[in-house]
C-alpha cells in the first residue's frame, strides 16, 4: 500500500511541474508566433489573436487533462469516491471546481492552506507562461522596424 501511494504521490509532483513546463512551452509558441505583440500599440490585437490561436486551444486542453490527471491521483491517494459531475466540473471550470474539490476532501484545519496553495500554483502558471512570452520575444520574433529607422 505504502508503495501504491508512493508512486501516486509521484504522478502527482510529476503532473504539476508537466503543467509548468506546458506554460513555458506554449507561451514561448504564442509570442514567437507574434511579432507584432513587440509593439505596444498592436498588443491588444495579438491578445485578440492569441485567444482564437489554436495553441491556445491546446494549451487549454492540455491543462484540463493536467487537473484531471491530478485529482484523479489524489482521489485514489485518499481513497475517494468523487461524482461524475465533479469531474465534468474540473474540465469545464477547473479553477472553481479543483478549488471545491480541495475544500471538500481536506479536514477543516488543512482547507484553505490546500486551497491557497492551488492558487499559487495557478499564478505561478501564469508567470511561468509570461516568462516562456518574454523568451519567445526576445529569442523566436524578429526585430520590428521603427520609423526611426526608416
Amino acid at each position: 500500500m505504502n508503495e501504491a501511494v508512493t508512486s501516486l504521490q509521484r504522478i502527482k509532483q510529476g503532473t504539476l511541474f508537466a503543467l509548468l513546463g506546458i506554460h513555458v512551452v506554449m507561451g514561448y509558441m504564442l509570442a514567437s508566433g507574434m511579432p507584432t505583440i513587440a509593439t505596444p500599440e498592436d498588443v491588444q490585437a495579438a491578445l485578440a489573436t492569441i485567444n482564437q490561436s489554436p495553441i491556445s486551444l491546446v494549451d487549454q486542453v492540455l491543462v484540463r487533462a493536467a487537473c484531471l490527471v491530478w485529482v484523479e491521483c489524489d482521489s485514489r491517494q485518499l481513497v475517494i469516491r468523487r461524482p461524475w459531475w465533479l469531474t465534468l466540473g474540473i474540465v469545464l471550470f477547473p479553477l472553481i471546481f479543483v478549488a471545491y474539490y480541495l475544500y471538500k476532501t481536506r479536514q477543516p484545519g488543512l482547507r484553505a492552506q490546500a486551497i491557497l496553495a492551488f492558487v499559487a500554483i495557478a499564478l505561478a502558471n501564469g508567470f511561468v507562461m509570461a516568462f516562456g512570452m518574454v523568451m519567445g520575444m526576445t529569442t523566436g520574433v524578429p526585430a520590428v522596424p521603427t520609423s526611426q529607422g526608416l
